[in-house]
């Protein structure tokens, strides 16, 4: 064995020792694998068989990425630095040892995985599969899970739970106890509730108008909005927990609709509209006079959020939350004609969800993806009382992440419109 490929073997075997535990013999590489180093020594091109074309890398990417135990730490953290980007670095030569790329840089030599390497190309296939979310409309089944699933220590009924709220952007739990403390051991099971200026775990239910302070807490129905817009970073997911809602109370049915769903249309048929609700900076405000704590928060953001490649990363919507508006003259009558003609796809959507929840069952879904309501109704000497609260979009796309890798899960994550740009 040449000291190129002895040198690449031990350092290899070093790094799955320190991160693992043991050593591990090389897999054979994926069939029909072929790797070819460019003239210049400025990138490498990669045959997988998945794709047709060659996958191209550049060398500096490559060394920024570099996976061996001297560039890449076990907390997973690079100590990869831009003074080694800065180095005028070629790649001498690279060689294929079962499932691992071995690269000679001039003043380095490291490894990387080929599966990593195939589903981190930006054409890949992984990728593309991320932005491909499942539309969940009354055509579609609505996912529902049992309460004792999700609890199941195993952590599989969490994880199918998280994937459907990736994937479909909402669920259903059934069967959980009807009473607070069960909202909160709900809670615990996804992490941490996200903190708002209404505090964590909040009560939907009629109140008398004189201590009205949210126009949720009354029997009135609520249009199609995402909550708490006003923020910079909005609750990602929204459990709602059905505590009672008696026989006798009428209408009530919560509403829920796919809005990328939605958005997406409209780029197909209003181009021009699409592309104004993406531009046009719109103020989401919370004001609250009332109370120990009085509330004064504002946020300028578009309805519609897009990557460099114009990928929807963003849906913001919330007609009763928006403030007032300052746009370039030119572009006022073209917003308004865009905004209302939205407004419209939303409320008189074809596709909006409508479900009356019942005592012990959980409402959970994406507040990113998915614009909620309610129908208005009638308590009749009766009440209708919800318990909820809020996750963060980053702790739940992490908690996701993180169980996938654990269980073992092949199924690519989901964009979940965190504003993260894609690939």
């Amino acid at each position: 064995m040449s000291s190129f490929l002895r040198a690449f073997v031990t350092n290899s075997h070093s790094f799955l020792r320190r991160t693992t535990g043991y050593t591990r013999t090389f897999s054979e590489a994926p069939a029909g694998l072929r790797v070819k180093l460019s003239a210049d020594g400025k990138g490498l091109a990669l045959f997988s068989g998945v794709t047709p074309e060659e996958s191209h890398y550049h060398v500096k990417w490559l060394r920024h990425n570099c996976q061996c135990s001297q560039c890449l730490s076990s907390s997973g953290q690079k100590t990869v630095t831009a003074d080694h980007l800065m180095r005028d670095d070629n790649i001498e030569r690279v060689k294929l040892l079962g499932d691992k790329l071995l690269v000679e840089w001039t003043a380095h030599s490291g490894w990387f995985d080929v599966n990593w390497l195939i589903s981190n190309h930006p054409s890949s296939n992984q990728i593309v599969a991320r932005k491909e979310a499942t539309p969940a409309h009354p055509t579609t089944k609505l996912p529902f899970m049992r309460y004792k699933e999700i609890m199941d220590p195993s952590n599989e009924g969490l994880y199918n739970w998280l994937y459907h709220l990736s994937a479909k952007g909402v669920c259903i739990i059934t069967g959980v106890p009807a009473d607070k403390e069960h909202t909160v051991k709900v809670a615990h099971r996804l992490g941490e509730m996200q903190s708002t200026v209404d505090g964590e775990c909040f009560d939907v239910i009629a109140v008398p108008k004189e201590e009205l302070t949210n126009i949720a807490d009354s029997e009135v129905g609520l249009e199609l909005h995402m909550d708490l817009q006003y923020y910079q970073s909005p609750p990602g997911l929204q459990i709602l927990h059905c505590i009672r809602n008696d026989p006798c109370v009428e209408g009530g049915e919560s509403t829920l609709l796919d809005g990328l769903e939605v958005v997406e249309r409209l780029r197909e048929t209003h181009p021009r509209q699409f592309e104004i609700l993406s531009k046009v900076q719109v103020p989401f405000q919370k004001i609250r006079q009332k109370g120990d704590f009085p509330v004064k928060m504002e946020y300028r953001k578009p309805h519609i959020e897009l990557d460099h490649n114009d990928q929807v990363i963003g849906i913001n919507w919330s007609p009763a939350q928006q403030g007032t508006l300052s746009p370039h003259e030119d572009e006022i009558e073209e917003y308004y004609e865009a905004y209302t003609n939205l407004f419209k796809l939303f409320n008189d959507s074809p596709l909006i969800i409508e479900y009356r929840l019942n005592p012990g069952e959980v409402l959970s879904f994406n507040n990113r993806r998915f614009l909620h309501g309610r129908r208005p109704y009638a308590s009749n000497g009766g009440q209708r009382h919800l318990a909820g609260f809020y996750i963060n979009i980053d702790e739940f796309a992490s908690k996701l992440a993180a169980l996938s890798k654990t269980l073992g899960k092949s199924q690519p994550l989901k964009h979940v419109l965190n504003t993260s740009y894609y690939n």
